[in-house]
């Protein structure tokens, strides 16, 4: 499917953020994701799957879906002295 409709408008609407915990935090990426889970299944958020490809024991991807909308948690764990990168990703279908 193409990604834009026939006025050139975009299907879906995309919020992405990156954050950088200190390798020296009080939290990891695995504490606020698995810390994210519960809440976000209360909010009637749905659990499609959990990606870890098998290369990489360091990179983990939980997918979750809520009606049309869909929300992922990724991270990379990078040994200190490194900053831990998280990414939150939020796809919504665009309201016409």
């Amino acid at each position: 499917m193409d990604a834009f409709d026939v006025k050139g408008w975009p299907r879906t609407l995309t919020w992405e953020k990156d954050f950088a915990l200190y390798a020296d935090g009080p939290r990891t990426p695995r504490q606020v994701a698995d810390d994210l889970t519960p809440w976000l299944l209360e909010q009637g958020w749905k659990p499609r799957k959990i990606e870890r490809p098998p290369a990489d024991e360091n990179y983990l991807k939980y997918v979750f879906f809520k009606d049309e909308d869909t929300l992922i948690i990724s991270y990379i764990v990078t040994p200190p002295p490194y900053a831990q990168n998280m990414i939150l990703k939020i796809t919504l279908p665009r309201v016409k």
